[in-house]
């Protein structure tokens, strides 16, 4: 797995795009009832990630950048 399929995949797990961007698509005169309606999302912050045997040379500071905690792999905390 790539470094930016790593990313995508942490990332669409806290807010998932293509539910609004179907949602806006099958009715776009709807925008601001959608807009008024959205589903509960929350911010990066809200999530941490554990990364195990990562091979890749700055993604934890990605994942931070991002607004993610980055636990330690050791770490055997609840998430």
């Amino acid at each position: 797995m790539r470094e930016i399929e790593i990313l995508h995949e942490v990332y669409s797990q806290t807010y998932d795009v293509m539910i609004d961007d179907a949602s806006l698509r099958s009715d776009v005169e709807g925008f601001e009832a959608l807009r008024g309606s959205y589903r509960l999302r929350r911010e990066p912050s809200a999530y941490s990630v554990k990364l195990i045997n990562n091979s890749w040379p700055g993604l934890e500071e990605k994942f931070e950048k991002l607004g993610f905690s980055v636990l330690a792999p050791n770490c055997f905390c609840e998430i």
